[in-house]
């Protein structure tokens, strides 16, 4: 994480908050980006005609199966608008980490710039069980949402 960050932003960090500067940063570069895919989405010309062939690949590649991952991108445009119903219908995963992330952002800033309490030992508690469970926690999610999607409860739209 800490690479995505420029340097020149990370040095005038404590190196105990360089961590959580460098997920402040790259969670609001995130959401930037968002905002603006969908301020200005590439509906036509050659960035979309770029998406749907690099889509085509994908499934060629995938045998038309989905990735774990597979529809988190779009789950988080949706989750950005508020289209909440969406989201989901992408991703499980997605959704659940994007709401992770926008809930703790407020916790990290505060602890960077030197608010210490209770809410620092919750976001280092909840840091740790993402970190030590994020295998299963993709697996629970691909399953469920194949499960679902399998017995048409929950279209899979990924």
């Amino acid at each position: 994480m800490l690479d995505l960050a420029p340097r020149f932003l990370l040095k005038n960090f404590k190196p105990e908050h360089k961590k959580n500067a460098a997920i402040i940063f790259t969670t609001i570069c995130i959401y930037v980006v968002v905002l603006l895919y969908n301020l200005f989405p590439p509906h036509n010309g050659y960035l979309f005609t770029l998406f749907t062939l690099i889509g085509r690949i994908r499934n060629i590649l995938h045998h038309s199966l989905r990735c774990p991952l597979c529809g988190g991108t779009r789950s988080f445009l949706a989750m950005s608008v508020g289209n909440f119903s969406q989201a989901l219908h992408f991703s499980l995963f997605g959704s659940s980490l994007f709401i992770y992330t926008l809930i703790s952002l407020p916790f990290r800033v505060a602890y960077v710039y030197g608010w210490k309490n209770t809410s620092l030992s919750w976001l280092e508690q909840s840091d740790k069980w993402w970190e030590n469970h994020f295998i299963t926690i993709v697996l629970v999610c691909y399953t469920l949402q194949i499960l679902l999607d399998k017995l048409n409860w929950f279209v899979w739209s990924a």
